[in-house]
């Protein structure tokens, strides 16, 4: 987490804070108003691109900015520096990240206060800092991360599609892609997910494939594991098998941040949050019964379905 503190002088105006959600497929603005004793009241949102440096560069930032300022826009204020700005992105757990995201909000005159944290810890805004609890992202990419009620914390995945995210959007789709080959090989029975990706892909057969997965970007790719979820919905084998895959690698990412803050069964709650838990997805269906037959359940398990407020509520925390 990353903290900048400068002097606020006052306003008239009740104070502004803007929560941030950046991810490999999307950015979420959400632009607040402090009142004292009252919660946070939601002015304005906006939306962009991908928000993580690391996958997309400088593009990142310029997105950053549009949905800032369509945030502004929408709450019919002009841009200006708000009280505190928290920025909850992937990638920003870095230091190189940090350091380039810092400067730049200083060149941009975003705000007094920067609270700079990556999007696993924002999520965790819903459960009490003095309750432990873990975040599970499943959208283009995968993040488990974990909070006790002292303060330590773990983060199991996050490594990007090279190396990790397992359970992803992206991975399901890759995986789905891989059944589509074999299938074409001769080396598994091909069933309607096949025809389903090459529909989706409009292109006529799998050798075209290769050609096709160079020249598209990991969000794209991402973008069509709801083609997957359709298919396992209507009983697909290959799609249900993949829901299924993606459901037991994301328990144990949970199993794994749990074990290494010494959290035992009922001790923690947990948030799910991104495009394949915050629905009534296969895989999130998947993952709760999972979850069920476990030894190692949460007391209660929370859905993000709004990360850009929950950076908000993390921001007003830490006012």
């Amino acid at each position: 987490m990353t903290i900048l503190d400068s002097n606020l002088a006052s306003h008239d105006q009740p104070p502004l804070v803007m929560g941030v959600d950046g991810g490999g497929t999307n950015t979420t603005a959400c632009l607040a108003e402090l009142r004292a004793g009252q919660p946070p009241q939601v002015l304005g949102r906006g939306n962009s691109g991908p928000g993580n440096l690391l996958v997309v560069g400088e593009q990142a930032l310029i997105n950053l900015r549009e949905a800032i300022d369509q945030a502004f826009l929408d709450a019919s204020l002009p841009p200006q520096s708000v009280k505190r700005l928290c920025l909850a992105l992937a990638g920003s757990d870095r230091d190189s990240i940090r350091e380039r995201l810092t400067q730049w909000v200083h060149r941009e005159d975003l705000a007094n206060d920067l609270l700079m944290v990556h999007d696993g810890e924002a999520i965790l805004s819903v459960v009490s800092p003095a309750v432990a609890g873990i975040s599970l992202i499943s959208g283009t990419g995968s993040l488990a991360y974990g909070r006790d009620a002292h303060g330590k914390s773990r983060r199991v995945g996050g490594w990007g599609p090279g190396l990790g995210d397992e359970g992803s959007g992206y991975w399901l789709v890759v995986e789905g892609l891989r059944a589509l080959v074999a299938s074409f090989d001769g080396r598994q029975a091909e069933t309607g997910l096949t025809s389903r990706l090459l529909s989706k892909l409009q292109i006529k057969e799998a050798r075209e494939l290769p050609h096709w997965f160079r020249l598209n970007s990991r969000e794209t790719i991402a973008g069509l594991a709801p083609t997957v979820l359709e298919a396992a919905g209507e009983s697909d084998p290959q799609a249900m098998e993949l829901c299924e895959r993606a459901a037991a690698d994301l328990e144990t990412m949970i199993a794994s941040v749990a074990n290494q803050l010494g959290l035992e069964d009922g001790e923690f709650e947990l948030v799910l949050a991104g495009g394949l838990l915050s629905n009534q997805t296969e895989v999130a269906l998947a993952l709760r019964e999972r979850i069920e037959a476990s030894s190692l359940s949460p007391a209660t398990i929370h859905t993000s379905q709004d990360p850009a407020m929950d950076a908000v509520r993390l921001a007003c925390r830490n006012d």
